[in-house]
């Protein structure tokens, strides 16, 4: 953890003490007991590709509430106690995955906003969480790039009700950014939520489309 990242950490819980959104253990949004106590996706929930991979399921109300505060109310720290089970996420695929991808270049890649909502929201909270992930781990044999581009300004997909509208509304909206290098890369993509899969399913195919040998993600919620 860098220090400006630390300063400004103990600055907010100075002034807004952080408490686990179950349990109101102080100290933590989410305590390593009750976030793991959180339900996965149920089965008939979890209609997603077999290369996604979200933790708990956004039904939760205390996560739904998280994850809402952290995307659009500015508690950026929150991203810090998502990190260490999104890299526990991470080493479950990458181990049951080691055989076949060794040797590979891995990235841990964000999502992307448009430049018009980053400059709305401030931050992005999808690379929070990406760079809370690699300060949980220990492994050297990973790396956080912000390959991807996001070309459009698209309507927010929590906004979209029908699923072929939100397919649509994320057509070919990512791109690879000029000059990567993706031959012999394996991608991890870091998102909060995935419902739909249309925004993972654009960033893959632009990944795929740039040289990526193999795309997977990982989510806080389905």
């Amino acid at each position: 953890m860098s220090f400006l990242h630390t300063i400004k950490n103990k600055l907010f819980d100075l002034f807004l003490p952080r408490a686990c959104f179950v349990c109101k253990k102080s100290g933590t949004y989410f305590c390593r007991t009750c976030f793991g106590n959180l339900d996965a996706p149920h089965d008939e929930q979890h209609d997603l590709p077999s290369w996604i991979f979200p933790l708990k399921s956004y039904k939760n109300p205390a996560l739904r509430n998280a994850l809402w505060k952290l995307k659009y109310k500015g508690t950026q720290a929150l991203a810090d106690d998502f990190g260490p089970h999104l890299y526990e996420g991470f080493l479950a695929l990458y181990g049951e995955e080691e055989l076949q991808i060794g040797g590979h270049i891995l990235y841990i890649v964000p999502i992307p906003l448009s430049k018009k909502r980053l400059r709305e929201r401030g931050y992005n909270q999808s690379e929070l969480l990406a760079r809370a992930l690699t300060r949980a781990g220990t492994s050297t044999d990973f790396r956080i790039a912000n390959i991807l581009r996001k070309t459009k300004n698209t309507e927010p997909q929590a906004k979209i009700k029908r699923r072929h509208n939100r397919l649509a509304n994320m057509r070919d909206v990512f791109v690879v950014k000029d000059g990567m290098q993706l031959e012999n890369a394996v991608v991890f993509l870091i998102d909060d939520i995935v419902t739909t899969g249309a925004t993972l399913k654009d960033a893959r195919r632009a990944l795929l489309a740039g040289g990526a040998s193999r795309v997977y993600a990982i989510t806080v919620a389905h």
